[in-house]
């Protein structure tokens, strides 16, 4: 159950620094202000030089001052989510359907707009060299499967996209943060891409992907990692 200070364990508790913000806390580190189980990350806390208290490690979610719920995104190392949704055809498909080889997974807003077309385009025009390296394309957005299809049979894109209109994937993998446009904050997805190793570990994250360049900002990567 939840600890108390002194006692040892894991607990939730709010972050001194970061009003709103929980994070985990490990034995005589948990401050007074415990607020529950564990739920989050470990971390520890410590005094700065204005004698302040400050949040080390990340919180495994944060409340964004009523506007919902922000995700920490995944880094390299961790475990990949495991995620089962419908491609464009209705066919369920799981990440685990391909252990063994790396897998491309990049999370865009939403299909035919003019930055996740040019993306998407970007990673068709390069489809072959992927194949070549034995490497799999899966794109997640919220769209729904039927805009899947289109978008892809519009767009000619020979590679898997996934529905999860319920933020399975979305959320598991951090993507889902306040996004600012014209001064105006909302939540959705950031364009993020995440390369997934054989052994289903986060090798690398490829954050504010740029449309235009993704795809052979991945295929740099893959040819540094083969010279070694």
């Amino acid at each position: 159950m939840a600890g108390t200070p002194g006692s040892y364990g894991f607990v939730q508790a709010e972050c001194p620094a970061k009003p709103g913000a929980f994070r985990e806390y490990e034995g005589n580190e948990v401050p007074h202000r415990v607020r529950g189980l564990l739920r989050g990350y470990r971390g520890t806390e410590k005094r700065t030089e204005n004698n302040r208290q400050e949040c080390r490690g990340k919180p495994r979610r944060l409340s964004e001052n009523g506007k919902g719920t922000e995700w920490t995104m995944l880094k390299p190392g961790d475990l990949a989510p495991a995620f089962t949704l419908p491609d464009s055809q209705g066919n369920q498909v799981s990440l685990t359907d391909f252990k063994g080889k790396k897998v491309v997974v990049y999370f865009y807003p939403k299909d035919s707009t003019p930055g996740c077309t040019r993306q998407a385009c970007a990673f068709r025009d390069s489809f072959p060299e992927f194949e070549a390296r034995g490497v799999v394309v899966i794109g997640i957005s919220k769209d729904s499967a039927a805009s899947h299809l289109k978008f892809a049979q519009r767009q000619e894109l020979p590679f898997l996209l996934l529905s999860d209109e319920n933020r399975q994937a979305i959320e598991a993998y951090g993507v889902w943060q306040e996004k600012k446009l014209y001064g105006k904050a909302s939540m959705g997805v950031v364009r993020t891409t995440f390369l997934v190793d054989e052994a289903g570990r986060i090798e690398a994250v490829f954050e504010k992907a740029k449309p235009d360049t993704n795809a052979g900002e991945i295929l740099n990567y893959l040819d540094k990692g083969e010279r070694g």
